[in-house]
């Protein structure tokens, strides 16, 4: 279902995604350059990131500009596939 979502998208779009993860030292790195790899131009100012109240766990926004179907999905792949994601929204 969420591949005929991005069929209705007109690209290049602002797109946002929120990365929910565990807690680690070196989370926001790892996860900042995965998405990087795919959306080198992302600025910082265009990063949120907020802690759960009991410090567990992670919620990291982008706001993305996102280039096509194809570039949205290879990125959610990626950041499914990284053992701290808990859920990409």
């Amino acid at each position: 279902m969420p591949d005929q979502n991005l069929e209705l998208l007109q690209f290049p779009t602002p797109y946002p995604i929120k990365v929910v993860c565990r807690q680690r030292q070196d989370l926001r790195l790892v996860i900042d350059e995965l998405v990087r790899r795919h959306t080198p131009d992302l600025e910082n100012g265009a990063i949120h990131e907020r802690c759960s109240k009991t410090g567990h766990f992670v919620s990291i926004t982008y706001r993305l500009n996102a280039r096509s179907a194809a570039h949205i999905t290879a990125l959610l792949a990626d950041l499914n596939g990284h053992e701290a994601v808990i859920m990409v929204i």
